[in-house]
């Protein structure tokens, strides 16, 4: 029956959902990991961490590029005999996911011994604490989480993956039934993003070093939070121009740009930010624990990003009630302006949330210059003792 199919179909997408999310994180933790050890300078450290952002977002973007006007584009006929964009129909997504899948095992590769080199120049770990039980790991999260300038950080990030899961689930359907553009109108989006990501990677580590990390993060994350959903908002007010508009795309890709500009100076300064609080950590009680710090914040983006998706299709399913198999042109305008709802001032609470927690961080860089001379002073002495 159709309900039974579904069901099956939820469980195998489940099933692949988390096995992927598990495999991701395997590597994610000490890719970042060892970001973080390769430099304690927090110039440097910030500079690392926005190569990363910035080579990350831009090869994404290149690749939605590629999405969108090759795997995605033209249009179909769904079963009610209404032609659909190619990005609504099934078939488009298999030759997608292969090649996908193909770049990313090279990529990890290249990555894995482009790093090797590196691997006699990290931290070691004592024999006593070589060997790890859950229980270890477990006291090894309540320690770093007694940190207080690691607890905000985190709790803050948590609502701004929540923020992040949201839009993510959203901006396709706004795309195509809000705006109702064409394939060939989204993959503009995507290029047009990738001078923003580099200029607000490449700007983090200037604006850090001459205003410190937490005024910029909190300065990136207000302006993110404006514009995450100022195109919406103004076309729910009236006061953006309509569909059949030319200064329509346009308009959305400037919010869009905007987006993806804070987005990279937030992560870039979240990223430095942690390998901060790794030093102070060291510090406190004598342990190197990179690890640690960013599988807990692996942990807190993939558990908000998920429940932002979730949040997101309970609103789409109870609250936008958007019929299965629309298409663009063809839903009623109560549904679009509930859309709207959803994908514009109620996605930017959980952006407001998380400033209220950053605000909270308080690691200046005098600070932590003080940490890092008086770790090299610690491990100074005892080298000489031995």
């Amino acid at each position: 029956s159709g309900s039974a199919d579904q069901t099956a179909l939820f469980a195998w997408l489940v099933f692949w959902t988390v096995s992927g999310r598990l495999f991701l994180t395997l590597y994610t933790i000490p890719h970042l990991a060892l970001g973080g050890e390769l430099t304690k300078n927090a110039h440097e450290r910030s500079q690392l961490f926005s190569l990363n952002a910035t080579w990350g977002y831009v090869v994404g973007a290149a690749f939605a590029f590629v999405a969108w006007s090759v795997f995605l584009s033209g249009e179909a006929v769904n079963a009610e005999g209404v032609t659909i964009p190619g990005h609504l129909d099934p078939a488009s997504y298999g030759p997608l996911v292969f090649t996908a899948c193909g770049i990313v095992l090279i990529t990890i590769w290249l990555c894995a011994f482009g790093t090797l080199r590196r691997a006699q120049s990290l931290s070691t770990v004592s024999e006593e604490n070589a060997r790890l039980t859950p229980r270890r790991l477990f006291g090894d999260f309540l320690s770093v989480l007694r940190n207080r300038n690691y607890l905000f950080l985190m709790i803050g990030f948590f609502f701004l993956m929540i923020s992040v899961g949201l839009h993510e689930t959203y901006n396709v359907f706004v795309a195509t039934y809000f705006w109702e553009f064409t394939p060939k109108e989204i993959r503009w989006i995507s290029v047009a993003i990738i001078p923003a990501i580099v200029a607000g990677a490449l700007a983090a580590p200037v604006l850090m070093r001459r205003f410190d990390r937490r005024p910029v993060l909190l300065f990136a994350l207000t302006a993110l939070a404006v514009f995450l959903q100022l195109p919406i908002d103004l076309r729910l007010l009236g006061l953006f121009p309509d569909n059949e508009s030319a200064l329509t795309l346009p308009l959305v890709i400037v919010g869009a740009m905007g987006v993806v500009m804070t987005t990279a100076v937030v992560m870039v300064a979240v990223l430095s930010m942690l390998g901060d609080i790794a030093d102070e950590h060291d510090l406190a009680t004598g342990r190197r624990q990179e690890g640690v710090i960013y599988s807990a914040r692996a942990f807190f983006a993939k558990a908000s990003n998920s429940f932002g998706h979730f949040i997101a299709g309970v609103a789409l399913d109870l609250f936008v009630r958007l019929p299965f198999d629309s298409a663009p042109g063809h839903v009623d305008a109560d549904v679009v302006a509930r859309l709207g709802l959803a994908a514009g001032p109620t996605m930017g609470i959980a952006a407001i949330l998380a400033i209220v927690f950053y605000a909270r961080y308080d690691l200046p860089r005098e600070r932590h210059a003080q940490i890092v001379e008086q770790l090299q002073r610690r491990a100074v002495a005892a080298e000489q003792s031995t």
